[in-house]
């Protein structure tokens, strides 16, 4: 059975540390930022040096695409005969971030918790030491757990560890980074293509003119020297551009066509609130 908001207040001073009767929400109570956070880097390797200490009301931001550590303010002291529930406080949970570590704490649990976020929106999230982040629920098992079960025995997190760390992947490439990448790579290629029409095209207009005025010289000598063969090169030249850029023209048209059509990064699209599930 979960602990009703007057329970809460009655066992508050042995569940959490420091504690504060405001800080109860309902049913809930709100746990806050600590002084220590990790947050991945977009693109690079992984920072060894672990945790960052912040300082009272410190800011730091967990861009688009990033893991973050986050440390509570508060010690916990799970009892026995309960267990405990968590999740993030739905104002910081509609810019995106969202709790990856898990929703539940163990009986008999003592220490403060890390908190695996991931921020899964297309903005950076800023957050601060002592803001009020988390939500949790608490509620009666039908007995006390078997300490050999518990983590009774043993203290758990009070700082980020190395450990933790390394459970993140060394390099983290957000997919607004590679989307921006592949916006700079297309940039590149479209310049390189105009650069290939702009040289080739005259290059080759002009070698096909050469060869036919060739030709032609050798046609109007024996058959119709009163032809005038710069009236004829004339002629043949406009006869040979304008297909030649005609095609040039269709084979953009073809590659730009295909380049759109392939769906490379799609933003996720925003929930409207009158698509939510039924029930919920």
């Amino acid at each position: 059975m979960f602990w009703s908001g007057k329970k809460l207040s009655q066992e508050i001073n042995r569940i959490f540390d420091p504690h504060h009767q405001r800080n109860i929400d309902c049913n809930a109570y709100t746990l806050h930022v600590g002084d220590e956070v990790y947050v991945s880097i977009d693109g690079k390797p992984r920072d060894e040096n672990v945790a960052r200490k912040l300082t009272e009301g410190e800011h730091f931001v967990i861009p688009p695409g990033q893991f973050c550590f986050l440390l509570t303010q508060e010690v916990l002291t799970i009892p026995h005969d309960a267990m405990a529930l968590i999740n993030v406080k739905s104002g910081i949970k509609l810019s995106g971030l969202v709790n990856v570590s898990g929703f539940h704490v163990d009986p008999g649990y003592r220490g403060k918790l890390v908190i695996s976020v991931f921020n899964a929106g297309p903005k950076p999230v800023v957050l601060s030491e002592g803001e009020p982040c988390f939500l949790i629920w608490l509620a009666t098992l039908d007995g006390e757990v078997d300490i050999k079960y518990s983590k009774g025995y043993e203290l758990g997190y009070m700082h980020i560890t190395p450990k933790l760390v390394q459970s993140i992947p060394s390099i983290n490439t957000s997919i607004h980074t590679i989307s921006d990448e592949l916006k700079e790579l297309r940039s590149r290629v479209e310049l390189v293509f105009a650069i290939v029409l702009g040289v080739g095209i005259p290059f080759f207009v002009a070698l096909l003119v050469a060869v036919l005025q060739v030709v032609l010289g050798k046609w109007v000598e024996k058959g119709e020297p009163f032809v005038d063969k710069n009236v004829n090169s004339f002629l043949i030249y406009i006869a040979a551009i304008f297909p030649i850029l005609f095609l040039c023209y269709v084979f953009y048209k073809m590659y730009t066509k295909r380049r759109d059509s392939r769906v490379v990064i799609k933003y996720f699209p925003e929930k409207r609130r009158n698509d939510r599930i039924p029930g919920r």
